[in-house]
């Protein structure tokens, strides 16, 4: 990472939280209350990454991704319309 990174803390819209990979599948956990912003410069050019925030800091090692506030599931390669689909979707993922 660069030294000229830049972060910006915006406040998260109520209702999302965090999913996590657990030993029986997916499960839902805390709430996201904000979303923290990394910008920094890198070859060929600015890159941004986003990391949500809950009241004990940033998720744990086994996050998978985010349940919206309208009950999707989404994480970095994928969306689902529930958590049901996004866990079977994960558990062919883990085979």
């Amino acid at each position: 990472m660069s030294e000229s990174a830049h972060f910006t803390i915006i406040p998260a819209t109520p209702g999302y939280r965090i999913v996590y990979d657990g030993s029986d599948g997916l499960f839902v956990s805390e709430h996201v209350i904000a979303w923290r912003i990394e910008t920094f410069e890198e070859e060929p050019g600015l890159h941004s990454t986003t990391t949500p925030i809950t009241v004990e800091g940033e998720p744990g090692l086994n996050w998978a991704g985010l349940l919206s506030p309208d009950g999707s599931v989404s994480w970095a390669e994928a969306e689902f319309s529930s958590l049901e689909e996004a866990n079977k979707a994960w558990a062919d993922r883990r085979r």
